[in-house]
């Protein structure tokens, strides 16, 4: 009888709540296990690392005729699974997942995990909001844009249905499952996953942990991107600078009031994109028959 281990997958998208729930994941790793319940080892084989991000990263030098297997952070992932009891769930969780723009990827973990029942769970978020997310934190950190906000935002192609696309062909459509960002999406991955009820007592367990710096703060780091340093050294200099603000309850001044962010979107650019958005996530649920919780509202 083959054994029917429960793989859970979570590919992101990026800025969804994706870090706060691999820290959650990854601090009480000892208390999943105590459930039958397995955070991956393999795939965060780096110090210190929350994330499986080696998983999709090693995939993403292959050709098509690459067997996962040949992989060490796959071959590690085979033997961490074949240890596991029957019945047992493991969890993944990566954004790198969700930037998979070729289908064969799709196709060689559907091969990998062919004797496990898999569950993929993506996370959305409105697409204008993750769009000055981004921007913002390619600002403030690799690859420390230089491009203003306007050219920015015309390149951008949201990459989590993309991959969905290349998943859900190579697995069911029963397999998948999209929530959407909110304040409560922490919870919502949890209950999912089936462990709500062990950070019930957490105060933040509910509450991703993504906050917006203040324009006035991303303005500095676009000026400073300009300097020429070491990006190591202008790691550090920025969060420095993030870290006493934060410390010192620095507040952005705007004593008329009249301040206007430069990284947002405008009314009309805002509600087309959304449409685009919906439309594009309609067709991709209706098409495959892809459960969703509900859709973004403009």
């Amino acid at each position: 009888m083959q054994k029917r281990t429960k793989i859970i997958i979570h590919i992101g998208d990026a800025k969804t709540g994706t870090t706060s729930l691999q820290k959650l994941l990854n601090a009480h790793s000892h208390e999943l296990q105590a459930r039958n319940i397995f955070y991956a080892r393999a795939g965060r084989e780096v110090e210190h690392a929350i994330a499986h991000h080696a998983l999709p990263i090693s995939m993403w030098a292959q050709t098509s005729k690459t067997d996962l297997m040949s992989l060490p952070s796959w071959a590690a992932l085979r033997l961490e699974i074949d240890a596991m009891p029957d019945g047992a769930t493991m969890i993944l969780s990566s954004e790198g997942f969700s930037s998979m723009s070729e289908e064969w990827p799709a196709r060689a973990m559907a091969e990998f995990f062919a004797t496990e029942n898999v569950q993929i769970l993506l996370t959305l978020r409105d697409q204008t909001e993750w769009v000055e997310s981004m921007y913002t934190q390619n600002v403030k950190a690799s690859p420390f844009a230089l491009a203003p906000f306007e050219q920015f935002q015309r390149g951008v192609v949201p990459k989590g249905i993309t991959a969905a696309m290349h998943l859900v062909t190579s697995f069911t459509p029963e397999a998948f499952k999209i929530l959407f960002y909110n304040e409560n999406i922490i919870l919502q991955l949890l209950d999912f996953i089936g462990i709500s009820d062990l950070f019930s007592s957490d105060a933040d367990a509910g509450t991703p942990q993504n906050t917006r710096d203040p324009d006035a703060l991303i303005e500095a780091f676009f000026a400073l991107n300009k300097i020429e340093m070491p990006a190591h050294v202008r790691d550090g200099l920025y969060a420095t600078i993030q870290n006493t603000c934060g410390e010192h309850g620095f507040k952005y001044r705007d004593p008329i009031g009249t301040a206007k962010s430069r990284f947002v979107f405008t009314a009309d650019q805002r509600r087309s994109f959304i449409l685009q958005h919906n439309a594009l996530i309609n067709r991709f649920c209706t098409t495959f028959g892809v459960h969703r919780d509900r859709i973004v509202k403009g």
